[in-house]
């Protein structure tokens, strides 16, 4: 913690590890995203079974319903972490752990909440770096294995990409 005014703030403190968790969030929806688009690719490209299709269309409903609901968490500013603690306070060892950090919890979230709606081109901007990053992995896939002597385009790295995620 750092001493503010005489005052200790979590608010500076709660920075550092919300800009992690920010990076790892956006890191893991953009990873959904390519998984998703992966699958759907292969659904096209593949003649697979009837059973590995109604699979692959129930890992893409459900993860299509997590980012719809990580989307809703966000711009309704529900209180994930927050309210996870207080849950987590109800389990007598962990009652007096959490409650030293629920200040900081609260912060952190708060900060996350504020990138999104106070800076949303900030925001926005990590976003378009995370997809980029991921598309970048894709070109990748193609590039050594096209070095290793096979063309598999675009499509063929978004499924190997898709599928190396999960």
């Amino acid at each position: 913690m750092t001493e503010v005014g005489g005052q200790r703030t979590h608010r500076a403190l709660a920075k550092f590890p919300a800009s992690i968790t920010l990076d790892r969030g956006l890191y893991l929806v953009t990873g959904i995203t390519i998984a998703i688009a992966g699958l759907l690719a292969a659904l096209s490209q593949f003649s697979l079974s009837h059973a590995l299709r109604f699979y692959v269309g129930l890992f893409v409903l459900g993860a299509t319903a997590f980012l719809l609901l990580t989307l809703a968490a966000l711009r309704l500013c529900w209180p994930l972490l927050t309210g996870t603690a207080r849950l987590l306070c109800r389990v007598p060892p962990l009652k007096h752990w959490i409650e030293q950090r629920f200040e900081l919890i609260e912060s952190m979230e708060n900060a996350l909440f504020d990138f999104h709606h106070k800076t949303p081109a900030l925001f926005w901007a990590s976003f378009s770096l995370n997809i980029a990053t991921q598309s970048l992995a894709i070109l990748e896939v193609c590039l050594v294995l096209w070095l290793l002597g096979t063309n598999i385009g675009f499509f063929g790295g978004l499924i190997i990409e898709a599928l190396k995620n999960w």
